[in-house]
């Protein structure tokens, strides 16, 4: 399989100089998940994070980040957002609580296709429920309608996996998404997230210091 990323030399360095990550290398292929393994401190997080550039300001990053044969550290801020979320998706840790608490699930969901492909507001709802109904067969309707604080915590990871992957991502950078999750709604995310990667046929790169998850949801495990 040809590599979709490739990732060399790579140094980080934050503000004060602390450099959690030096000389890492990593490749993925298209199609391929991959987990990376890492005690807490490793760097795992930063290492998903300098993908799609989301560290905080002043912070160094330097090696070699290609994705489907463009370097992305020398991409300008404009090209990054157009990558965010279209090309290369990200899912936060305690990924329940990135969804805001006073918007309803529709709403939530169209806005991210709403950045990615302009459409009128009937096509868009259509493009909406389209998507919550892969991840909510017998109920869809009543997910759209609804707000964050009216589901389960179940409920509320599956309307995540639909919001973050609505764009048909190539990449999906998930870091560590169960370590809040008791151990029956973390085995219901890692299927969904297994079966959808096996589905769709993106790329998929899990960090975790659970050695038992990596194994679970990849197919490949690396170590930090």
């Amino acid at each position: 399989m040809a590599a979709l990323l490739q990732i060399a030399n790579l140094r980080v360095t934050y503000p004060g100089a602390v450099s959690p990550l030096a000389g890492v290398a990593l490749e993925v292929a298209a199609g391929e998940a991959v987990g990376v393994f890492g005690p807490s401190g490793a760097g795992k997080s930063t290492l998903l994070r300098s993908i799609p550039r989301l560290l905080p300001a002043g912070t160094r990053i330097e090696g070699t980040i290609r994705f489907d044969g463009m370097e992305l550290l020398d991409q300008p801020e404009s090209a990054m957002r157009r990558l965010r979320g279209r090309r290369v998706a990200y899912i936060p840790q305690a990924p329940a609580e990135a969804l805001n608490p006073v918007l309803p699930v529709e709403t939530q969901v169209a806005e991210v296709l709403r950045v990615h492909f302009p459409m009128a507001r009937t096509a868009l709802r259509a493009a909406v429920m389209e998507r919550l109904v892969r991840y909510f067969p017998e109920n869809a309707a009543r997910i759209a309608r609804a707000y964050p604080h009216e589901l389960s915590g179940g409920e509320r990871q599956r309307v995540v996996i639909c919001q973050v992957l609505c764009a048909s991502p190539s990449l999906l950078l998930a870091d560590e998404p169960t370590s809040a999750l008791d151990s029956v709604a973390q085995l219901d995310f890692l299927r969904l997230l297994r079966q959808t990667q096996e589905q769709t046929g993106m790329s998929l790169i899990f960090v975790s210091h659970d050695r038992a998850v990596l194994r679970f949801v990849t197919t490949r495990q690396v170590s930090l």
